[in-house]
């Protein structure tokens, strides 16, 4: 595996864990902590962009 594929899934990881094993009220109360700081817009693509190639890489694994 490469080590665009490692980060990505150390990303994806950390957005799993923080993300979606929340409930909504802390998912809005994130959402709106990163969209009013200004960083939520670069961190939501970058962790759509890791999602991608996660699950790119584990298609491409079977």
């Amino acid at each position: 595996m490469g080590t665009i594929q490692n980060v990505a899934r150390s990303i994806d990881n950390v957005t799993q864990t923080v993300w979606d094993r929340q409930g909504t009220l802390m998912k809005a109360v994130v959402l709106l902590l990163l969209v009013v700081s200004g960083i939520g817009i670069p961190l939501i693509l970058i962790a759509l962009v890791a999602r991608l190639i996660v699950e790119d890489s584990r298609g491409s694994a079977r």
